[in-house]
């Protein structure tokens, strides 16, 4: 019998991976092509899934979850621009360097 805490684990872990790698790849899409110009057959080929294994939940769990930082630095300081802090994310993640929410 599998012990309660070792149930799932690697299946979450790999969720876990994959929610990761479609937030880095449509987010680096994103910053190349445009928001607008960029579709979910892309995102899925970048990172090797088919598109309908991408669900909106899914996709957009994954591009809230890079934005989270550059939101709560707004949160925080609401006189702060939050397109802004957004573009300086996308910049960030174009340039490969970690997201940060800072400028």
């Amino acid at each position: 019998m599998r012990s309660p805490q070792r149930a799932g684990g690697l299946r979450e872990r790999k969720k876990a991976k994959t929610r990761c790698a479609i937030q880095e790849h449509a987010l680096r899409l994103f910053a190349e092509r445009g928001y607008e110009a960029t579709t979910v057959e892309q995102i899925a080929s970048r990172t090797g899934r088919d598109p309908r294994d991408l669900s909106v939940e899914t996709f957009a769990a994954a591009v809230l979850g890079a934005m989270l930082p550059s939101v709560a630095r707004w949160a925080a300081n609401p006189s702060e621009n939050l397109p802004d802090l957004l573009d300086t994310a996308l910049v960030q993640l174009a340039a490969g360097l970690p997201l940060t929410g800072t400028r």
